[in-house]
């Protein structure tokens, strides 16, 4: 995978990213947390590195 990187103040961050708000509410049921943990392991191996875990309000 190649990685594509933008500033953000004064951090690079990857412009693709995981969102992660399926692996425990956002549609449906929730996977089991090994589940999760083996999607978040692949999703790393895979090249991502921006995590999106943030919680809208």
């Amino acid at each position: 995978m190649t990685t594509l990187f933008t500033r953000l103040n004064a951090l690079d961050s990857p412009v693709f990213g995981l969102g992660c708000m399926n692996l425990s509410h956002g549609y449906g049921s929730p996977l089991l947390e090994r589940e999760a943990l083996h999607a978040l392991e692949m999703a790393f191996e895979m090249g991502y590195r921006h995590v999106d875990t943030a919680t809208l309000a």
